[in-house]
């Protein structure tokens, strides 16, 4: 809850917040008696020097009443007297105003006791003086992700039906946030999970876990992340979402590939090429898998890295290094980051000879 303070009849005011009291005080030095009598505040056009009790800018709208008198007598001393005008203040923060501009006016103009005199920003002290405490609304949760998963065709898959969704939250007046995360089955208004998140700091990651039953492997959801604070008013939070994302869960494994096969080197049990010669090697997929990314690859390695990202049944170009036996290792990966069963293909590279003797041979 912060305080802007105004020290003149105009002032520029920030825009946006939720005005959560605002108090025009103003310095009486003169009343016709000390009994009650009322006094509005309305907005108006700007005043300016051409102003004149028969030339007045335009009066739009009372927003407050106050009764509050002062500057008659020593029991009736010189005072502030106030007035509350939150929901004009709110007004101004919700438009596009640059500079705004009230009037005062006695509640009866026929009535003289209704007269007051107030200081001005002319006198130099106790000047008319505007009193806001605002709340500024957070702003929209960002940088949402989600762990594990692997980014593809603008959404993203996950491995697991627990993951973890995380979101940076934001608030201009900094301190701590709320923030309400939601699960939904893509196109369902009605959440399988949510989580609320209470006082967190702004600007730091925040992670939440999805607990176990509540995601299904091949299903498709869609989530959001809502900030508050508690001094918003009701509903103000729903308007700083961040947005929706999508997310397919995927823990199968795709199916290992049907075959590798390669005319420059076939696993014949016979010798082909020389070292440093690369030959093609065909890796034709097993049908089925739903949400194929590619294939993951490596020489003379049960635990292959390297990355091919092409679907369907697709040529590598793969080198030997040395003549020898060798083989190559092939497994499957989906989008969601599974992989298959590892195949392998072995081939002989060089003349044929002993070219590397097991450990009986030698």
């Amino acid at each position: 809850n912060h305080v802007c303070a105004g020290h003149s009849p105009t002032k520029r005011l920030c825009r946006g917040p939720d005005i959560t009291g605002a108090t025009l005080g103003l310095w009486e030095t003169w009343s016709y008696s000390c009994e009650a009598r009322n006094w509005e505040v309305w907005n108006t056009s700007l005043a300016s020097t051409a102003t004149r009790w028969t030339s007045q800018p335009p009066w739009y709208n009372r927003w407050a009443t106050s009764s509050q008198t002062k500057g008659y007598s020593s029991s009736c001393d010189d005072g502030w007297a106030m007035a509350e005008i939150p929901s004009l203040i709110q007004a101004w923060a919700d438009g596009s105003y640059t500079d705004v501009a009230v009037g005062l006016k006695a509640e009866s103009e026929t009535d003289t006791k209704g007269w007051k005199r107030f200081n001005s920003a002319n006198s130099g002290v106790n000047i008319p003086t505007l009193w806001v405490n605002y709340n500024s609304y957070p702003g929209p949760a960002t940088n949402l992700t989600i762990t594990p998963s692997s980014p593809a065709d603008g959404i993203v898959y996950s491995p697991t039906t627990t993951p973890t969704l995380t979101a940076v939250g934001h608030d201009a007046d900094g301190g701590g946030v709320n923030m309400l995360f939601r699960l939904h089955p893509s196109g369902n208004a009605t959440p399988v999970w949510e989580k609320t998140e209470t006082g967190v700091p702004v600007e730091t990651p925040i992670p939440v876990a999805v607990p176990a039953g509540k995601l299904v492997d091949g299903s498709r959801y869609s989530y959001i992340v809502h900030t508050y604070n508690d001094l918003s008013s009701t509903w103000d939070w729903n308007t700083a979402n961040s947005g929706w994302h999508d997310v397919i869960i995927d823990t199968s494994k795709p199916p290992a590939p049907a075959s590798i096969a390669s005319s420059d080197y076939p696993n014949d049990g016979t010798w082909h090429g020389v070292a440093g010669q690369a030959g093609t090697f065909t890796v034709t997929p097993t049908p089925g898998e739903v949400n194929p990314a590619g294939y993951l690859w490596g020489l003379d390695t049960t635990s292959p890295t390297s990355r091919t990202m092409a679907t369907g049944t697709i040529p590598l170009s793969v080198t030997p290094p040395t003549n020898g036996p060798h083989f190559l290792s092939v497994r499957a990966i989906d989008k969601a980051g599974n992989v298959s069963e590892v195949v392998r293909y072995a081939f002989n590279v060089g003349r044929g000879g002993l070219t590397s003797p097991s450990a009986g041979e030698r």
